[in-house]
């Protein structure tokens, strides 16, 4: 074979073996967590349970950290709460963990139902929510500054 052929050969080779590996090593990464920006933003979500009315505002950013904002009203009180701590999707499942409320991650199924609505729903419990997406200029989590208060309310 004359060089010239060598070259071209040994070019193109080249050049197959970059894009197999950039599309085999894109194709990995995206198996790997396919929905994880469809998590990040500001949500809202609510639930009943237990004589009471739970709402919340949660900001999850890219790095995987969180913080939530909740409100409790049972009885004659209303409670507000801050969490914070690290989120990630792994074997298709939604963790959380907050090191100051839990021990253990909360585990979730998850199903994206729009880009704005997310259902989870408990895999050891019952416990099923849906978030919903809201403006970032809604929810800006310095401006909580009282983590676990208690008011008086009459309803």
């Amino acid at each position: 074979m004359n060089t010239k052929r060598v070259t071209i050969l040994i070019i193109i080779v080249a050049i197959s073996i970059f894009f197999a590996y950039n599309f085999l090593t894109g194709k990995n990464s995206e198996n790997k967590n396919p929905d994880t920006n469809a998590f990040i933003g500001n949500w809202v979500g609510d639930k009943h349970e237990n004589n009471s009315y739970v709402t919340w505002i949660q900001k999850r950013l890219s790095d995987g950290t969180y913080t939530i904002f909740f409100v409790t009203i049972k009885e004659n009180k209303i409670i507000r709460d801050i969490e914070t701590g690290k989120w990630w999707i792994k074997d298709g499942k939604f963790y959380e963990i907050s090191q100051n409320a839990m021990t253990e991650p909360s585990i979730y199924y998850y199903k994206i139902i729009s880009n704005d609505s997310i259902m989870f729903s408990s895999t050891s419990t019952d416990y099923k929510f849906v978030n919903k997406r809201i403006e970032e200029n809604n929810f800006d989590s310095t401006y909580i500054n009282k983590p676990k208060e208690t008011l008086n309310y009459k309803l």
